[in-house]
Parts: structure tokens; C-alpha cells; sequence
């Protein structure tokens, strides 16, 4: 800058000047749009709640504030980490939690650690496809945050700055993270064959408001979003509402990766009175459901201890009538039985 713009502050025409440690910074001068969308108006009146709540906390409330904002550092300027007031933490932290439904916190979480940046194995995007696979969630209670904008020019390098959230509340399906249809409802139409995309995602910890570092990522919207010959096959995922309802389920959660030779499977039941068995039935035959058969632990609670037996559990097809079935095959029948785990899979026909 001229020097005549030493020391100087406020705006002229369409420049506004700050200083900021003795350097005079210009920027173009920017316009508030008056037009504000519902989810704009709900994050602005979230924000004007949380920040006069914080007015009514105690002062050793405001005080254990204080000590968490000294772990939570602003976006650096010029190499120098700006500093955050325990009222910045409240409302970050807070604003966070309001994101997923969570009530307002009024203690201070306490910090332990950061929270990881999300891991994945590979991602497509595709007019079809939108996922990202290999992801596994560290913590339960963490929610992945999604944030992309709209198509791009192929050309553009740096197209950051237009990105919404798409969804504060991602939890991976098997290791899955499938947000076509998110995409689609936030932005009215599906990935465009040639546009350029840009993610970016972090996870968020629901119980402390905390947020990790994010991961950013561009790709140009084609029939292979990579240079690679793998495309995405997807698993077969069989969840609770597949089902026809039944008492001898308590949770039940599939996934068959069709070809791979293996089954994962979460299920939770009693079993039939007096029958060392399980079996739920579709409500219709999933698509690309095949006849197989795997031999998995399961464990049952017993005068607090764990105690394990082998069961066995199959996929039935005929015709237009399909179900999983879990049978007792050795070791404790106690009930209600757990099977967590990946078994081997026998196709059978």
C-alpha cells in the first residue's frame, strides 16, 4: 500500500484498509446480501442464542471457558496464531453441537486430544455416484461434516470459497459414505459429467463440540472420477428395515460384498422359544441377494461373564421369499445371543 494509507482504517469507495500489527491491509469492500435463505436465517438466530447465553454463565463457568480457548487457536495471520476469547469457544463449540440437534453446554468440555482427520481408502464421483469407501468412524459419537459447492469450470484451481454443508451428520454404512442424494436434495440436480467438484470434510465429536483437522479433496465429475481401472462395486447392505418386523431380532446389520468371499454381520437376538435359532424375513428380495452360508462366534452375558459358542448363519432364496437365518451350532446357547464379526462365505445354490 501508498503510504498515505499508513495507520489508516475504514473505506473508501470500494476499499476498506484495517491495521493490523503495524501493516495496512485493503481488501475489497464487501456487501452483506439483504436476501437470507431458511438455513441462513436459523444459523444466524442459533448464533444470537448461544452468544447471549454465554452472558448468563457463572464466572467459574466463563472462567473454565477461558482455559478451553486456550486450546483452541484461530486461523493463523501472517505466521502469528490469533488469539480466541472464551466467548469465541462457547459459541464455536456450542454452534457445533446445534449443527446435529445437540442441547447447549454450558461446562466446559474438557480437552483431552485432537480429533482425527477422516481416513479413507478411495473416493468416485460420478453423474451416478457420489461415496467415498473405507472409512471407518474412530468414535461413536463422532458425525462426519460434509461441505461441497456447485459444478465448477474444469480449469479453476481453487474453488473453496462457495462450500456449504451438505450434511453435519454422516455416519459411514460399513465403511461406506454415500451423499449423491444429499447432494442432489442441497443442490437441486446430480454431479455434471465434466464439472470440477470440491470436498471438504472433518469430523466433529457431538458430545464435546470439538472439530478435527478437515481433509480437502477436487476431482472432475467423469465415468472414473481416477486414472485407475478399479471402479465401485458396491456391497449388499441389509439393515432393520428390510425386514418384516420380529421378536427374534433385537438389531440386525449386513453387509455381503458380493464376490469378496466374505460376510459382515451386527446382529442382536433371543432367538425362538425354546429353539436355539434366529431368522428375520425380507420384506422383498434385495437386489443382487445370493444364497450363501458363513460360521461365525457369537457370545451371550451370562452372571457377567462372556461366554462364546459358533452359530451358523445363512442367506435363503426361493423364489420371491428370502431370509437370514442364524442357527446354534456349538459351545454356550444361552440367550439373547451377539454375533459381531467378518465370516468367510460359502455360496451355496
Amino acid at each position: 500500500p501508498s503510504i498515505a494509507f499508513n495507520e489508516f482504517a475504514g473505506s473508501a469507495g470500494d476499499v476498506t484498509a484495517r491495521s493490523v500489527k503495524g501493516r495496512t491491509l485493503l481488501n475489497h469492500k464487501a456487501y452483506q446480501s439483504r436476501k437470507k435463505t431458511p438455513s441462513q436465517a436459523s444459523s444466524r438466530n442459533n448464533l444470537s442464542k448461544i452468544s447471549r447465553a454465554y452472558k448468563q454463565l457463572s464466572d467459574s463457568q466463563m472462567s473454565a471457558w477461558a482455559v478451553l480457548a486456550e486450546h483452541l487457536k484461530g486461523i493463523s495471520t501472517f505466521g502469528d496464531a490469533a488469539s480466541m476469547t472464551p466467548h469465541n469457544a462457547f459459541v464455536r463449540i456450542n454452534s457445533n453441537r446445534a449443527l446435529v440437534g445437540m442441547p447447549l453446554l454450558s461446562e466446559a468440555p474438557y480437552y483431552m486430544a485432537d480429533v482425527p482427520e477422516p481416513d479413507y481408502e478411495d473416493f468416485w464421483v460420478t453423474p451416478d455416484k457420489l461415496i467415498f469407501v473405507g472409512m471407518e468412524q474412530p468414535k461413536s459419537s463422532y458425525r462426519l461434516v460434509l461441505r461441497m459447492g456447485t459444478a465448477q469450470s474444469n480449469g479453476v484451481s481453487a474453488g473453496w470459497g462457495n462450500l456449504v454443508i451438505v450434511s453435519p451428520e454422516l455416519i459411514p454404512d460399513w465403511g461406506d459414505v454415500d451423499a449423491l442424494e444429499l447432494y442432489t436434495e442441497r443442490f437441486g440436480l446430480s454431479p455434471e459429467y465434466g464439472r470440477k467438484y470440491f470436498i471438504e470434510m472433518y469430523w466433529m465429536d457431538t458430545e464435546t463440540g470439538f472439530t478435527g483437522e478437515s481433509v480437502c479433496v477436487s476431482t472432475v465429475c467423469s465415468d472414473l472420477s481416477h486414472v485407475r481401472e478399479e471402479e465401485y462395486v458396491p456391497a449388499l447392505k441389509i439393515h432393520e428395515d428390510s425386514f418384516v418386523k420380529s421378536s427374534q431380532f433385537d438389531e440386525i446389520d449386513v453387509n455381503l460384498s458380493v464376490g469378496s468371499g466374505f460376510m459382515a454381520l451386527d446382529m442382536v437376538g433371543s432367538g425362538e422359544s425354546g429353539m436355539a435359532s434366529m431368522t428375520a424375513y425380507f420384506d422383498s428380495v434385495p437386489e443382487g441377494v445370493v444364497k450363501a452360508t458363513s460360521y461365525m462366534f457369537a457370545y451371550c452375558e451370562n452372571d457377567e461373564k462372556r461366554k462364546f459358542q459358533v452359530g451358523e448363519v445363512g442367506i435363503s432364496v426361493n423364489g420371491e421369499y428370502a431370509n437370514v437365518h442364524y442357527f446354534h451350532r456349538e459351545g454356550y446357547g444361552l440367550k439373547p445371543y451377539t454375533v459381531v464379526g467378518v465370516g468367510i462365505l460359502y455360496y451355496t445354490k
